[in-house]
């Protein structure tokens, strides 16, 4: 528990030590072992990945997690065929096994063998035809082909199959869109979020749909349905604050941006700075507003759309050299953020 909290907390060389000194105290023990080796494959070290994932095989002989483990450190050498090999092994100790199936097919997508791929899965799938998981990496797999009606029918199939799989309603969704088919996606979407109790991650690509389809207020939906889950959480706030004043300009949409945004004090995310500046903004808190977009540009120096929320607020203060300044580099090259066409009108009345 020691160890997995201080890889969470970025802390690899103390969390190496631990380890090495339970290693002491139990030498053979796979456990610590696979802690070890998975500490050396987030640090890149692949030769020392490859020595303790060897150690682990040996120390648990029939469990697969040995050739697993050194499939990834083969995988991050870059020597493909060595990698498939053991993640073959692995399959040979646990057929069921999600992750060495996962890996296989990921390392022959990045060795540009995606036809071995789908004749592996084939193969996976006339042995388990009742595997969601084959028929899910089926179809990813030629998504990434651009097949999207075959991928769609593997990704039908998945969903059948585990019907609570955030994962395959997100893949059907991201298949209807190849086909150009956006009410289809939305559909994939919305049955993905029904059937899995809300999972947060879909119910967020739901509502980033309806705002690229125009859709603002199902959007804004989503994510009061979001917070409602989780009120806590910052990123939904943030984001549901940012529709607000981004899509609606009536005082009770306002109002609820800033009270959203309030939670955002004292932040020292950049992103969230910058809503907070925004929303400041567009309730006419120009000075508040003013320092927290320019503490959100100074951590994000390439935003274009944190180049644009400091320019207007520069603009809105009557400061024409630093609104232009800012508002040129919002729309250098092809920027592209809700607030562009804006942001062009009024640099053209300034220059």
């Amino acid at each position: 528990t020691l160890v997995r909290f201080l890889v969470q907390t970025n802390k690899a060389d103390t969390a190496m030590e631990q380890v090495e000194a339970a290693l002491k105290a139990s030498p053979g023990n796979a456990s610590v072992l696979e802690m070890k080796a998975r500490i050396q494959l987030a640090r890149r070290d692949w030769d020392g990945a490859v020595a303790t994932a060897k150690a682990v095989a040996q120390a648990a002989p029939k469990h697969p997690l040995g050739q697993y483990l050194e499939g990834l450190a083969q995988q991050g050498k870059g020597d493909h065929a060595a990698a498939v090999a053991l993640f073959e092994q692995a399959m040979e100790r646990a057929p069921k096994a999600v992750e060495p199936l996962t890996a296989l097919v990921q390392t022959l997508l990045i060795a540009k063998k995606p036809d071995q791929a789908l004749a592996r899965l084939d193969k996976v799938i006339a042995a388990q035809p009742e595997s969601a998981l084959a028929w899910n990496l089926k179809g990813e797999v030629l998504l990434s082909q651009k097949k999207s009606a075959e991928a769609e029918a593997a990704l039908k199939k998945a969903v059948e199959l585990a019907p609570k799989s955030a994962v395959a309603y997100r893949n059907l969704a991201i298949a209807d869109l190849l086909s150009g088919d956006a009410e289809g996606a939305v559909q994939a979407f919305r049955e993905g979020v029904d059937a899995t109790g809300g999972q947060a991650a879909l119910r967020f690509q739901l509502a980033s749909l309806y705002e690229q389809l125009g859709r603002y207020d199902e959007a804004i939906g989503e994510h009061e349905a979001m917070l409602k889950a989780s009120p806590d959480s910052l990123a939904v706030a943030n984001n549901l604050a940012m529709l607000l004043v981004s899509y609606r300009t009536d005082a009770a949409s306002l109002n609820r941006a800033r009270e959203l945004a309030a939670k955002l004090e004292g932040s020292d995310n950049a992103a969230f700075l910058d809503t907070l500046g925004w929303v400041q903004y567009r309730k006419g808190e120009l000075d508040p507003a003013l320092a927290n977009l320019k503490k959100a540009l100074e951590k994000e120096p390439g935003s274009a759309i944190m180049h644009y929320h400091l320019g207007m607020a520069y603009h809105a203060k009557g400061d024409a050299a630093r609104a232009k300044e800012h508002l040129q580099k919002a729309v250098a090259g092809d920027s592209r953020f809700v607030g562009v066409e804006e942001a062009k009108a009024t640099l053209a009345k300034l220059k």
